[in-house]
């Protein structure tokens, strides 16, 4: 028979805390009808996955580092997080809270968890997160799939000869004629009404 170490009471995975920072989102941020919160939404085709996106009137995207986790993939992660939200906050528990302040943007946020002595999980705010200074509309319009991005192109007249078109093309054609305040909002309308996603809670239906 194994006998297994008993984890010192402190010790928290990553569905503790993500479960703990939903239910956290959701009583301070998210307002009725207006924001939802998605779960594992992929950046860059796939390449990475966000833990938890706040959608609003922006894109706030959150990534956990629990105490079980390293930091071999945050400088990634800061790169693709960096290139198409509007905030972005990291919650990080202590073993990792003095490094990562230093590996993330200024601009980034910061909230540090730990678990006390009766397993109630608790979160101190270290930086505030700040708006995004250099969003990339190309990997903005990236979030959009290929019907939504064909609809954006038909709402601002330059869908002409693009539904034939292949998505790197229709994809081109958006960052080069929009601006990314309005392709960001586009996004957010879309994220809002896409069905069939995890999400921290029940979304509005989509009218198209």
């Amino acid at each position: 028979m194994t006998i297994k170490k008993k984890q010192p009471f402190w010790v928290m995975n990553d569905r503790q805390v993500r479960d703990a920072l939903k239910r956290r989102i959701i009583a301070q941020r998210m307002k009725a009808n207006s924001s939802v919160l998605l779960e594992e939404v992929g950046l860059g085709h796939g390449a990475v996955k966000a833990d938890l996106v706040l959608v609003g009137k922006t894109l706030h995207g959150f990534e956990i580092k629990s105490d079980g986790d390293t930091l071999n993939r945050l400088a990634d992660q800061v790169r693709f997080y960096s290139s198409v939200f509007d905030r972005v906050t990291l919650v990080v528990g202590y073993r990792h809270a003095y490094e990562a302040l230093h590996l993330v943007p200024e601009w980034w946020g910061v909230a540090v968890v730990h678990k006390d002595s009766r397993s109630a999980i608790h979160f101190a705010d270290a930086r505030a997160a700040h708006r995004n200074p250099l969003p990339d509309i190309d990997a903005v319009v990236k979030l959009l799939w290929r019907e939504e991005a064909l609809a954006f192109l038909s709402r601002i007249g330059q869908a002409d000869g693009m539904r034939s078109k292949n998505r790197a093309a229709i994809y081109g054609r958006i960052a080069s004629g929009a601006n990314v305040a309005s392709v960001m909002s586009w996004v957010c309308d879309k994220f809002k009404c896409r069905a069939g996603w995890k999400s921290g809670v029940p979304r509005k239906p989509c009218d198209g």
